[in-house]
């Protein structure tokens, strides 16, 4: 059963989560549980930009095949560690808690804890400081000067 909160949030308990996997296969084929033709775009692949939560994780899912490595393994290989950032990863097992504030539903009652199925499309726990990191190798990358990416790479993530 899912815990709810007063603004109606519900967090379903972790022994009933589902794999990013399962996910995917369930909403992204038309056998899956939660398939929905309404959410597929006719238009074809770089005619129309529009984020997806769903596209951001099969992109990570693809990634994890891809490199035959976890996500969270990849991204700790090319991202976290060479910008040195120590308090940041997809894993509850990849950050001090001890270091982040909490998100609170209201001025006494505090968020629990949570992960997501979906977490590549937005379950990164990152500290201000190792953001403070990330967002100056953006700038860097943006001027030429990036260490995690090739020029190539910096443009392509830059063009309108």
């Amino acid at each position: 059963m899912p815990l709810v909160f007063e603004d109606e949030q519900a967090f379903i308990p972790a022994d009933s989560a589902v794999s990013l996997p399962v996910f995917l296969q369930n909403v992204l084929t038309p056998q899956g549980k939660w398939y929905q033709a309404k959410g597929f775009s006719a238009q074809r692949p770089g005619e129309r930009y529009e984020y997806s939560n769903v596209g951001a994780a099969l992109a990570a899912y693809v990634i994890e095949l891809a490199s035959k490595q976890p996500f969270p393994d990849f991204t700790a290989r090319y991202l976290t560690r060479p910008l040195h950032l120590r308090d940041s990863g997809w894993r509850f097992s990849d950050v001090n808690f001890a270091r982040y504030s909490r998100l609170f539903q209201s001025p006494a009652v505090a968020f629990p804890y949570y992960g997501l199925t979906t977490y590549p499309d937005g379950g990164f726990i990152s500290s201000v400081a190792d953001l403070g990191k990330y967002l100056h190798e953006l700038i860097r990358g943006y001027q030429g000067q990036g260490t995690v990416l090739g020029p190539a790479s910096y443009r392509e993530l830059y063009r309108p």
